[in-house]
Order: C-alpha cells, then sequence, then structure tokens
C-alpha cells in the first residue's frame, strides 16, 4: 500500500513539474515558428470559427501546425512517463561516482592486451605438472645455494667439537 502511495506522489510531482516546462517550452516553439500562442485562447477562438465556417487547410504550413498540434499532445504523455521512470537517485550520484571512479576511467583507457612470456601455447599443461617441472628444475641444478652450504658447516662444526 505504501508503495503504491510513493509511486502515486512520485506521478503527481513529476506531472506538476512536466507539464508548466512543457508548456512553456512548446509555447515558445509554436510562437517562433507560426505565430500561434497555444495558452492564448483568443487564438483558439479563431482557429475553431475558421474551422466551422468549413475552412480548408492550404499549404504545407498549416499541415505542419496541424500535425505539431497533435505532436505536442503525444510528446507531452510521452514526457511524463520518461521523466516517471527515470532514476532520480542515481542522477544525484553522478557526481560522487564520478569523482569516485575518477581514477579507475583513466587507467581504462590504457591497452588492456596482457602478454605472456615463455609460455608454450601448444601445451595444456595442468597446475600439477607445472609444478612437478618446477620441482624437477630446481633438483638438476648444480649449484648449492647459501642456506644448503650454512647448513653443511654448522654440522660439521659440531662433528668436528663431538670429536675433541
Amino acid at each position: 500500500m505504501l508503495k503504491k502511495l510513493i509511486k502515486l506522489f512520485k506521478f503527481f510531482i513529476v506531472g506538476v513539474i512536466w507539464t508548466p516546462a512543457f508548456l512553456y517550452l512548446a509555447r515558445w516553439l509554436m510562437i517562433w515558428i507560426w505565430q500561434f500562442d497555444i495558452l492564448y485562447k483568443k487564438q483558439w477562438v479563431v482557429m475553431a470559427g475558421f474551422w466551422n465556417s468549413n475552412g480548408v487547410i492550404i499549404g504545407f504550413s498549416d499541415y505542419m501546425l496541424f500535425t505539431a498540434l497533435l505532436v505536442l499532445i503525444v510528446l507531452w504523455i510521452l514526457g511524463w512517463r520518461f521523466f516517471y521512470k527515470a532514476d532520480y537517485l542515481k542522477i544525484l550520484m553522478m557526481p560522487v561516482n564520478y569523482i569516485a571512479n575518477y581514477e579507475i576511467k583513466k587507467y581504462e583507457k590504457e591497452d588492456k592486451h596482457v602478454t605472456f612470456k615463455n609460455i608454450a601455447i601448444a601445451e595444456k599443461m595442468t597446475i600439477e605438472d607445472v609444478i612437478q617441472e618446477r620441482i624437477q628444475k630446481e633438483k638438476e641444478t648444480e649449484h648449492i645455494k647459501e642456506a644448503d652450504q650454512l647448513r653443511k658447516n654448522i654440522s660439521e662444526k659440531i662433528i668436528k667439537r663431538r670429536e675433541q
């Protein structure tokens, strides 16, 4: 029930804001193109009198005026629907998201290509195979590590002291 009331409230708020804004823009556009004020009653009376006295629409400009009057109604409804469905929280959070994602966007523009060197493409190895290969390489090396050398030296010293 509360959600329905919130939706109804949003519907009316959008209508109260959208309708005057649309009428102002439509009025300005109609006056600029056809010198026809859609909010002025006398101009509608003149048009109704022309229509009632069997007036005929002649010329491209008259057809476009009639079409524009019909399109204004459709645009008013579609605009109301568009602004009703708009996510205003997302619009309000745009500056915060821009600041938060500034560094990320900077790095997104860089090349996303990753190069792996020394990997044979033809071989399909599992992780266990890679580990075993690495262990085998370590065993095959003939160099003595420093830790092994230190252990040997210490063990030799201990054996020499016991013998004395």
